[in-house]
């Protein structure tokens, strides 16, 4: 399954490696943002998934609060989240799905196209092949 965006990686201090190993499995566009520009950050670009970077709680409760807040009230269907965690420590996003810090990008990258739900497009072809009575058309 297509990586297809945007995706928006959470992470204080560069997260180049993960974005680059998002970039090689096809993922577009990518947007980076701090904790302090995510909740911003979220609003404006709609985010097919969120991917929180750093392990562990970031320095701003306020803006992590936030950030949650409008995951779980989004108007789409579902916003996957990733975060990477720590031993013992919990994902700043309560419904964020945790995976160890330690792992592999690959891992990562696999986890986030099982956890995206599939892409719905209309057949054009499929309203030519049904009868017009049909109450579907």
């Amino acid at each position: 399954m297509s990586l297809q965006g945007p995706l928006l990686v959470v992470a204080d201090s560069p997260a180049a490696d993960l974005t680059e190993a998002l970039s090689g499995a096809g993922a577009f566009p990518i947007i980076d943002a701090t904790w302090a520009d995510a909740p911003t950050a979220f609003v404006s670009v709609k985010p097919a998934a969120v991917i929180l970077a750093e392990p562990g709680p970031p320095e701003r409760a306020a803006a992590e609060r936030m950030l949650g807040l409008q995951i779980a009230t989004a108007t789409a269907p579902m916003v996957p989240t990733l975060a990477r965690v720590s031993d013992g420590h919990e994902p700043p996003v309560p419904f964020a799905l945790a995976i160890d810090a330690s792992s592999p990008h690959a891992r990562l990258v696999a986890r986030l196209k099982a956890a995206r739900p599939p892409r719905v497009t209309p057949c054009q072809s499929c309203r030519a092949t049904m009868p017009s009575t049909t109450p579907l058309c």
